[in-house]
């Protein structure tokens, strides 16, 4: 024991003052000053979880101290002593992620920001609302901007339109994959108007379509501005949302989302072949993406070209054989082939996964 440590105890007991005593002080103090003064509650954590090893909820609230004073390393340190100790605590593990998310280590930030989902982060909506955006924000490190949608869609029915997540959603939805952790002034504005009417979208508010109409009208040649509001009408307006998607294409002709979602409109006007040249192009933007062979399949369907669709169907369920609705698709063109047992064997696949997988989001 360190000299200092001897002298700290042997005062204590010369004042006739137990350690559980000193104990239920500290934590005392501790508590009072968490949300006014981290830096002394994390002082105060530190001596008390030294006197009682085992104290998850002191673990718990000293790497919290530390983490807003911005010792992510040793927070980090005091919320993996509180996983080991509350493993069953989901906000435990979850803010251990976002530590490790300060310190870069977003691979394990993730998977341990999901154990803490899977368990339960509990009510309070400020922490659920954090352990989201930086979720989110580590998927759309990795361009995998649905699943930061996901995680981002449940905060606008909680009714969050913090300007974090409002500038997160508008990351997401514009596709900002390298998009440095805090944007530029010049970012602000264009992240937090597409934010904003998305959020307003998903919300169900009746302000989203000014929201959108306001988006192109200020940002007219951004990239995936006209594509974001093309998807906003094309349930409710789908020529509105045709000349959309082709204004996205014309500011920017390598966005392959918005050809397949012009194709889909066009297959839906009963104009396949307009449909089958758009995919077509689509094809050739990415010829290792499973998503442009499912529409190119879909249309050569709908312009009864099935062999055609057959063919583009295979090469799609080779790159991509757990999405269900491929194995659908082709299970409709080997239908219009009359090769039955090909048709029943997809059948079966699409059945298999239909209850395990839910649909693609582009």
């Amino acid at each position: 024991m360190k000299k200092g440590a001897v002298l700290f105890l042997a005062s204590f007991v010369a004042l006739g003052i137990s350690a559980q005593d000193n104990f239920d002080l500290l934590s005392r103090q501790a508590t009072a000053a968490l949300k006014s003064n981290p830096a002394e509650a994390a002082k105060l954590y530190r001596q008390a979880v030294a006197l009682r090893p085992e104290w998850a909820e002191g673990w718990f609230y000293f790497g919290a101290s530390l983490y807003q004073t911005g010792a992510y390393s040793e927070s980090q340190g005091a919320f993996q002593r509180a996983s080991q100790l509350a493993a069953d605590n989901g906000s435990v593990w979850a803010f251990l992620g976002l530590c490790e998310y300060q310190m870069g280590s977003y691979p394990q930030s993730l998977r341990d920001i999901q154990k803490g989902e899977e368990i339960g982060l509990g009510d309070n909506k400020q922490f659920i609302s954090a352990i989201r955006n930086h979720a989110a924000l580590i998927y759309i490190r990795q361009a995998q901007f649905a699943a930061a949608m996901s995680q981002l869609q449940p905060l606008a029915a909680m009714g969050d339109d913090s300007a974090f997540t409002l500038q997160t959603i508008g990351r997401s939805v514009l596709g900002w994959k390298n998009a440095a952790p805090e944007l530029s002034v010049r970012q602000k504005p264009l992240a937090e108007a597409a934010g904003r009417a998305w959020w307003a979208f998903w919300a169900g508010r009746e302000d989203a379509a000014l929201l959108f109409e306001k988006l192109v009208s200020s940002y007219p040649d951004q990239p995936r501005v006209h594509y974001l509001y093309g998807l906003y009408l094309e349930d409710s307006h789908p020529d509105a949302a045709l000349r959309e998607f082709e204004k996205e294409i014309r500011i920017q002709p390598s966005n392959i989302p918005a050809r397949l979602q012009a194709s889909a409109l066009e297959m839906k006007a009963s104009a396949p072949e307009k449909a089958v040249e758009i995919a077509q192009d689509a094809v050739r933007l990415g010829p290792s993406n499973a998503y442009c062979y499912v529409a190119l399949g879909r249309a050569y369907l709908s312009a009864n070209q099935s062999a055609k669709a057959a063919s583009v169907l295979r090469t799609a369920v080779r790159l991509a054989p757990q999405d269900r609705l491929t194995h659908l698709y082709l299970a409709q063109a080997y239908v219009k082939l009359g090769k039955t047992a090909d048709a029943e064997r997809e059948q079966d696949v699409y059945k298999r996964l239909k209850t395990t997988q839910a649909p693609v989001l582009f």
